[in-house]
C-alpha cells in the first residue's frame, strides 16, 4: 500500500512544492539568508526522506507511520499560504495608490 501511495502523492508533492519552497530556499541560501522558505524546504525534505525509507525498509518504522498525504497537505497550505499573503499586499499596494 505504501508504494501506491508513494506514487500517487510524488509528482503531486514534486508540483505542489518544487517551484514556490525549494527554489525560494535556493535562492535565500545562495544570497546567505535564513528565511522561512529554507525551513519549509528541510523540513518538507526531512519529511518525504523519511517515508521514502520507511517505505523501502531501510529505516524499520510500522508502515501505517508513512502518512504520504500529510506531506503533500502541508506543501499545499504552504503554497495556499504564499498566495494569499501575495495577494493581500497587491491588494494594500493598491489600496495605498488610490
Amino acid at each position: 500500500m505504501n508504494l501506491v501511495m508513494l506514487v500517487i502523492t510524488l509528482p503531486v508533492f514534486l508540483y505542489v512544492s518544487a517551484p514556490p519552497i525549494f527554489r525560494a530556499a535556493a535562492a535565500a541560501l545562495r544570497n546567505r539568508a535564513l528565511t522561512m522558505d529554507v525551513m519549509y524546504a528541510m523540513g518538507d525534505r526531512r519529511r518525504i526522506r523519511r517515508k521514502l525509507l520507511g517505505t523501502f525498509g531501510i529505516v524499520l518504522t510500522p508502515p501505517e507511520f508513512n502518512f504520504y498525504e500529510t506531506a503533500v497537505m502541508l506543501a499545499s497550505f504552504l503554497t495556499l499560504g504564499r498566495y494569499l499573503e501575495a495577494r493581500a499586499r497587491g491588494r494594500t499596494s493598491e489600496a495605498s495608490r488610490t
